[in-house]
């Protein structure tokens, strides 16, 4: 959608890749666009967010896209990028709702709904009136991607799956009432700090690859034992045991990593704290 709805008469659009899905995104619009990478954190492997300085932003670019928090990664972007004049595009789908946001500064917010917002089945955009306004849509663009069409009708063009619709609103009357969106980013900040102390206070038994100034507190990743696989299979057994689940980090990075949005609650994760060091003191023995 995003270069059908942006590109207008323009051909380039800028893309900041920091992870897998920055990359996979910006892969995907090559099909539609020339594609230019405009920040190319895959030198770094992806354990961090290249300063703004190493840019190579073009003032002439239909668009800038970046993708706020990368799961798999575990790196997040805790500014705004400044990219001038040029529109500029977020895929926020696993931290929108974890804290208060610049919307003023996109173009266009995307996400999925199942990290914070509700169940799975459903994606939000948070479209700029003068985008959907319609004068950089590109002629080919199919009526059900036109975010003209779907402004046009009130978000309503082809029936929407109501009940996710509805989970979603009971998240968002909740996170009201709870105190906005400082109260999740309050209870980011404490559950990520929970697990990043004890990786640091660990003397290298974990260790996170990510930089400290990228690190995501919606996916915390670390290895063990400087990365032995054998302790890794140990660790993710032994939490099992304790009732702690699905730890294993992507099969292409290795090591563990530790998902925590908005619906996992404080105590899991303390639960988990504990059992990092307790599994640290009986390796020691």
């Amino acid at each position: 959608m995003l270069p059908r709805n942006l590109l207008g008469e323009k051909v380039q659009a800028d893309y900041l890749v920091t992870g897998l899905w920055s990359e996979r995104a910006q892969l995907e619009a090559e099909k539609y666009c020339i594609t230019h990478l405009a920040c190319d954190g895959k030198r770094e492997d992806f354990t961090t967010i290249p300063g703004s300085s190493q840019w190579a932003l073009d003032p002439e670019a239909a668009y800038v896209h970046y993708c706020a928090n990368e799961t798999m990664n575990g790196v997040e972007f805790h500014f705004t990028p400044e990219v001038g004049d040029v529109p500029l595009v977020a895929d926020m789908t696993s931290n929108l709702m974890s804290r208060p946001v610049e919307v003023r500064r996109h173009a266009c917010i995307y996400a999925s709904g199942q990290s914070n917002l509700g169940p799975g089945g459903i994606s939000l955009a948070l479209v700029h009136q003068d985008v959907t306004a319609g004068q950089r849509e590109l002629e080919i663009c199919p009526t059900y991607c036109s975010w003209k069409t779907c402004a046009d009708a009130g978000s309503m063009h082809s029936t929407p799956p109501t009940l996710a619709v509805y989970a979603l609103g009971l998240c968002a009357k909740y996170t009201k009432q709870a105190g906005g969106l400082a109260h999740w980013a309050e209870a980011s900040e404490r559950k990520s700090k929970l697990i990043y102390d004890v990786i640091d206070g660990s003397d290298g038994f974990y260790t996170c690859p990510v930089e400290k100034s990228a690190r995501s507190r919606m996916n915390v990743r670390f290895t063990i034992g400087a990365g032995d696989e054998n302790l890794d299979k140990k660790f993710i057994t032994a939490a099992q045991k304790a009732n702690l689940y699905n730890l294993a980090a992507h099969e292409s990075i290795g090591g563990c990593c530790v998902s925590l949005c908005n619906g996992i609650p404080l105590e899991g994760v303390e639960a988990l704290a504990t059992h990092m060091t307790s599994f640290m003191d009986e390796v020691a023995e």
